[in-house]
């Protein structure tokens, strides 16, 4: 009697079941090995670096900073091309004056991580630069601030601090003509309310090269925000003793001025108000105009000469 049919599928996919397995993993294997090998193209923006053979001579300008790499490797490698570096230098031959020129980048010139990865293409192909003669030129440090103090402070910024406050740089002749002064990284002031200091180097063009140390110590002096503040109707008071048998009398009882000094103790000052006296002590009969005296902190002063009081000194009638 032959077998049914769900008898024949059983034993279809029970018999030689070692042998099946077998096959199925090869043919997996294969699978992986297929795509491995499979040949893939992806593009890598690389920044190009060019020197010349001649010390002599720098480069001035040129027509681009980076390139387009086209790379074509198997597609295994992606990993390795996603994490290892991609180079592309270039080294000016025969050139022997200033003045421009073109070359043409070739595969030589660029650099990958595996011989199993091939360059494809390149673009731009042709470059064009620039070459000058190579000068040394000092050249002035200036501090580069971004943001600001907190509110109602400012950086006192003929007192900033650099050290050292000049570096000696090298690069082409007309660049440097048309530089005096270089900046430091950018220094942080949002915010700030005390002075500080800040190890910082100094930034400069791809085409220019430091001779003396680059590193700058930053002092960043922050002061609160002077300002101008009138005052007005504060009373007078005498101090001291006139001549004996005498009296004063205040003919100026109330006066105005201004103050200056930071803001916010202008603004206490105001609140707690401000004493102010004339020295009498001693003073004969008669009419006097003597400047007014102020009782202020260190940090606030007096804008312009202090105010006139009038007063009398007279007979005493007791």
């Amino acid at each position: 009697m032959p077998p049914s049919g769900s008898h024949w599928l059983g034993n279809l996919l029970t018999k030689n079941w070692g042998l099946k397995l077998m096959s199925l993993l090869l043919a997996v294997g294969f699978w992986f090995y297929a795509v491995s090998e499979e040949t893939v193209e992806v593009s890598r923006s690389v920044p190009l670096k060019v020197e010349t053979e001649k010390k002599e001579l720098s480069i001035a300008s040129r027509s681009t900073e980076s390139i387009y790499v086209r790379l074509r490797a198997p597609r295994a490698l992606l990993s390795v091309l996603s994490g290892g570096q991609v180079r592309a230098f270039h080294r000016i031959q025969g050139v022997l004056q200033a003045g421009e020129y073109s070359f043409r980048l070739t595969p030589a010139d660029i650099e990958v991580p595996s011989d199993d990865i091939r360059v494809a293409g390149i673009f731009p192909e042709i470059v064009t630069l620039t070459i000058d003669e190579t000068i040394v030129k000092k050249l002035s440090i200036k501090a580069n601030f971004t943001g600001e103090p907190a509110f109602g402070y400012k950086v006192l910024e003929d007192k900033v601090g650099l050290d050292p406050n000049a570096i000696l740089v090298e690069g082409p002749k007309a660049r440097l003509n048309a530089l005096d002064t270089v900046k430091t990284e950018p220094i942080e002031l949002v915010g700030r309310t005390q002075s500080f200091r800040k190890l910082v180097h100094v930034v400069l063009a791809p085409n220019l090269k430091a001779i003396s140390d680059t590193l700058v110590d930053v002092f960043v002096p922050i002061r609160e925000e002077f300002a101008e503040e009138p005052f007005t109707d504060i009373p007078v008071k005498p101090l001291g003793l006139p001549e004996k048998g005498t009296v004063v009398e205040l003919e100026t009882e109330k006066i105005a001025f201004e103050l200056k000094g930071p803001r916010s103790e202008l603004n206490q000052l105001a609140q707690k108000g401000i004493f102010v006296y004339v020295d009498v002590s001693n003073l004969e009969k008669g009419s006097h105009a003597l400047p007014a005296t102020f009782i202020l902190p260190e940090t606030i002063s007096l804008k312009g000469e202090p105010p006139l009081v009038s007063l009398k000194v007279i007979k005493s009638r007791s």
